[in-house]
Parts: C-alpha cells; sequence; structure tokens
C-alpha cells in the first residue's frame, strides 16, 4: 500500500512539474509588449467596462455592464473614481465623443410595430445631464466623427436593404454628401480623415478596406484583404489601426498607408482587447482588455506603446496586400 502510495504521489509530481513548465512558456508567450495597468478598480463581481473613451484631460467614459444592473454611462478619473451618469438602452455602436457630448447609436422601434426597429443617433450633453435624439426612425450604424470636429460620418441602411455612406454636419444634421459602398459588399465602419474616407467592408472574399477621395468618382481598389474578422478602425500619424485575431487572440494592429505592408501588432493580450480609441490630441490609445472578471480599460500613451512586427502569412490571415499594390500598379 504504501509503495503504491509512493508511486501515485510521485506520478502527481511529475505531472505537475511537466505541466508547469508548459504553462509558463505559455504564459511568457502571452505576457504583454508593454506593461500597463487598468483605469478601473477591481469590482467584487464580474464587470465590464466597454468601450472606453476620452476626449482630453484625465476625463474618460465608458458603458459599465455587470450582473446586477442594467448598461449605464459612467465617468472616470485618472485615479478610477467613477461617477453615473445615465442607464444606456440597448446599444447598436460604440460610444464617440465631441467637444463636451458623447455620441452613439440605439435601437429603438414603434409602438404600434413591435418588430420594426430603427437604429437612431443620440447625445448625451455632459454639461447638462440631458440626453437628445439626433434622428428618427433610422437604421444607421457605426457612426464616427471627422479628425476636425465638423461632420458626422456613417451608413445608413435603407429599408431595400442598399447601403448609404454619409457625410453629415455635426451641427445643422444636413447630409453633405452620401455615396454607395463598392458594389458586392457590406459596409460595415467608415472613418472620415482629411479628404479621405476609409471603409471597412465585408465581402465573399473576407474583411476587406477601400478608401476614397471626397472628389473621387469612385472608390478605390481594395487596400487589403482579411481572412479573419476587423473591427475598430482608427486613422492615426499615416497608419490605419484595428483589432483583429491574426494570432487567434483580439489584439491592436496597424498598418501604414503609403505601402500597405509594414503590418505590426501593438499589444499581446492574454484573452483579447475591444473597444480601440484614439485620443489625438493627447496622443493616447484606449481599450478594454479582458480579464477573468469582465473588460477593463487601459489607457497608454502611443510613444510608449511597444510592437512588433506582425508574421504575414500569405493567404492563412492578411494577404492581399502585395497583390492589391501590384494590381493598381498593373504587375
Amino acid at each position: 500500500v504504501s509503495q503504491s502510495r509512493y508511486l501515485r504521489e510521485e506520478n502527481f509530481n511529475r505531472l505537475k512539474e511537466t505541466l508547469s513548465a508548459k504553462w509558463r512558456i505559455e504564459d511568457s508567450l502571452r505576457e504583454p509588449f508593454s506593461e500597463y495597468s487598468y483605469l478601473n478598480r477591481a469590482n467584487k463581481s464580474y464587470t465590464s467596462y466597454l468601450y472606453p473613451i476620452s476626449k482630453g484631460g484625465d476625463k474618460f467614459y465608458a458603458v459599465k455592464r455587470d450582473l446586477d444592473r442594467i448598461d449605464r454611462l459612467i465617468a472616470l478619473d485618472s485615479l478610477g473614481n467613477e461617477s453615473f451618469l445615465k442607464y444606456m438602452s440597448t446599444l447598436s455602436s460604440p460610444i464617440r465623443v465631441k467637444q463636451d457630448r458623447v455620441f452613439w447609436t440605439e435601437y429603438t422601434s414603434l409602438g404600434r410595430w413591435e418588430l420594426e426597429s430603427f437604429s437612431d443617433l443620440f447625445e448625451y450633453n455632459i454639461s447638462t445631464g440631458k440626453t437628445q435624439r439626433l434622428t428618427t426612425n433610422k437604421r444607421l450604424s457605426s457612426p464616427n466623427l471627422s479628425n476636425n470636429g465638423i461632420s458626422y460620418i456613417w451608413i445608413n441602411n435603407l429599408p431595400n436593404l442598399s447601403q448609404r455612406v454619409e457625410i453629415v454636419d455635426s451641427e445643422s444634421m444636413s447630409v453633405q454628401m452620401s455615396i454607395s459602398p463598392p458594389k458586392g459588399v457590406r459596409a460595415l465602419v467608415s472613418v472620415l480623415w482629411e479628404d479621405t474616407i476609409y471603409l471597412l467592408v465585408k465581402s465573399d472574399l473576407g474583411y476587406l478596406l477601400y478608401c476614397r477621395k471626397l472628389g473621387d468618382l469612385e472608390w478605390s481598389e481594395p487596400l487589403f484583404r482579411s481572412k479573419k474578422e476587423i473591427s475598430s478602425i482608427n486613422y492615426y500619424q499615416q497608419r490605419v489601426w484595428f483589432i483583429s485575431h491574426f494570432e487567434d487572440v483580439k489584439d491592436i494592429y496597424s498598418v501604414d498607408v503609403e505601402s500597405w505592408c509594414d503590418l505590426r501588432r501593438h499589444t499581446n493580450s492574454r484573452f483579447g482587447v475591444n473597444g480601440l480609441f484614439i485620443d489625438e490630441e493627447e496622443g493616447k490609445f484606449i481599450f478594454s482588455d479582458f480579464t477573468y472578471n469582465g473588460y477593463s480599460i487601459v489607457s497608454e500613451v502611443s510613444d510608449s506603446l511597444l510592437w512588433k512586427r506582425a508574421h504575414k502569412v500569405g493567404s492563412s490571415y492578411f494577404n492581399s496586400i502585395e497583390s492589391a499594390i501590384g494590381s493598381q500598379a498593373g504587375l
């Protein structure tokens, strides 16, 4: 009996050593490129801070979600102190910020026709604490603000299943420009930087990125194609930034807009990131990082965010960069 017990203990210790060594290697591979701390304070129960944003200074905003209360818009300072702003309905897009206002789209419905739903634009005035509905019975998705703060850009999903990329004056709410996306695709996100529209779409080929100057009549050829999901596209310092899971975990990537060949990975998250927002004035990258207890907020200055060159594996995930450039060059 004693010998059998000894063998069991010895086998258990060997198994423990083997698995511990394996797990140490796995953990080392998931260590972040940059050491960062979470902005929010730890919670006792599962809690997520989604779509974090900022507009300069040490004030941050996010949607807080937990198991006890419905989603709510909160404000945080750099010390993690929270203040409640308002309860939120069912969001259809991340929150964004415009001066002293937070805007988003949320699902709405008609009282008479229960199954007829819409996605309208709302804004919350931080100074007055009032919420205003800016559109009525629209089907908008992924609203963003132009880098000069003058115009909204969003995708309008029409009842006939067609789409329009619209640029709208942020004060008068008048449509300045309305164009169709490329044929045979489904538009997901649009970004307006200076005089260029960047449009992320989904097609049978995967996720494609197009661009178009405001004065042009046609969209460009696809700038790149990815078979993996892409989200949260931003434009900053001559690079397009986005979130994807090329290495099976959602991380932040960027690619330069000159050659479309310099693909970089800026995070090495253990479980995945979400909701990238770039504060251009402060040079801050703000996003949610998933932990065992939910999503927590990370705020890092761009200069301190280390990166590694992403491996290009041809058709396996991030391809057609070279082929797209070659087709434009006539190669």
